[in-house]
């Protein structure tokens, strides 16, 4: 009798299952055991019957045992074949279902009271393999969240997402970008470039930012700590730049993540894998249907894209609120009159 697999990594919060897996030396026709476990690390949450005594079609008696989540055992599982039947072939005695809690560690998962018996009730030589399980934090991924393309003269967000973190207390990280295409709003370390972030329901401030070097745009460095001890976890965004394009139409700008760390509210750094993003500027502001040009086939289009007849597009936020409505048309309007 066999955990199986005999070794399992699961993360923080999964649920999973492990067989119980029976290899009998002879025809059986029946079979009982206890199961334990670190609670402080996975609960059970189910037993169910495996196939191992029914493989023929006969008919089984089976007993789910009870589970004590507090002594971190489950007593008194047992089965067997109601009729003149045996089995001879390899299967699963039963299959529990756990759920990793959310702490880090190994827990073995051990079998005993193991006993499988013949047709007579006696019992059976048996070997007995017992297995483990890893419980991890699950894989924390920081990403640049920005538009593929972007309007020359526009302004943008940069969204600095992360993915399953748990007790962050306080962050880092360098974003590098082209200054010739596009560059961070208001002045160096301002409140307007690097805004605060939101994982759930929590605030993610942003302490401080700065050019690497100081006074040389292309790349910032940003620092974060959350105030109190408890650290923050779930999904949500870290902070948001704000940048404006200085470039002209058919330039672009990479927009990396690097030397990032996390950690948690012991001071441990957080595993992390860090990526970024790209813009383009495709098209100036109010070229709405990017031809080139800003004339009334963009009034025509930006009409269009309120109506919801067409997608929206880079040039269409002409006044660059945020919003493609009426402002727009009245902005190129101004522009093909050459009064903006």
């Amino acid at each position: 009798m066999a955990i199986d697999p005999p070794v399992k990594a699961v993360s923080q919060g999964e649920q999973f299952t492990l067989d119980i897996l029976v290899t009998p030396g002879q025809a059986i026709a029946g079979a009982q055991c206890n199961v334990s476990f670190d609670s402080s690390l996975i609960t059970a949450d189910l037993v169910t019957e495996g196939d191992l005594l029914s493989q023929g079609g006969a008919g089984t008696f089976f007993l789910e045992g009870t589970i004590d989540n507090m002594a971190g055992t489950i007593t008194g599982m047992a089965a067997a074949i109601t009729e003149a039947a045996t089995v001879s072939d390899e299967g699963v005695f039963a299959t529990i279902t756990f759920t990793a809690d959310a702490t880090n560690g190994d827990t073995p998962i051990t079998l005993s009271n193991v006993i499988v018996a013949d047709a007579s009730g006696d019992p059976v030589a048996i070997e007995v393999s017992d297995g483990s399980v890893t419980v991890e934090a699950p894989e924390v991924s920081v990403t640049i969240d920005a538009p593929d393309e972007v309007a020359a003269g526009s302004d943008f967000v940069a969204r600095v997402n992360i993915d399953e973190v748990t007790g962050l207390d306080a962050y880092q990280f360098d974003v590098t970008y082209d200054p010739s295409v596009i560059e961070i709003i208001g002045v160096e370390g301002g409140i307007e470039g690097v805004t605060p972030g939101m994982i759930d329901s929590t605030s993610i401030r942003v302490d401080m930012w700065m050019f690497q070097p100081i006074g040389i745009p292309g790349t910032i460095r940003v620092l974060g700590n959350l105030p109190g001890v408890s650290g923050v976890t779930g999904t949500g965004y870290l902070a948001e730049i704000h940048f404006h394009v200085v470039g002209e139409i058919g330039s672009s700008s990479d927009i990396t993540l690097s030397n990032g760390k996390l950690f948690d509210n012991m001071g441990s750094q957080i595993p992390a894998t860090w990526l970024g993003a790209s813009v383009n500027v495709t098209v100036q502001c109010g070229d709405a249907n990017g031809d080139g040009v800003v004339d009334m086939g963009d009034v025509t289009k930006v009409e269009r894209i309120i109506l919801e007849l067409d997608s929206p597009t880079p040039g269409a936020d002409a006044n660059q609120d945020g919003e493609i409505d009426m402002g727009d048309v009245t902005k190129i309007e101004r522009i093909i009159l050459g009064l903006d």
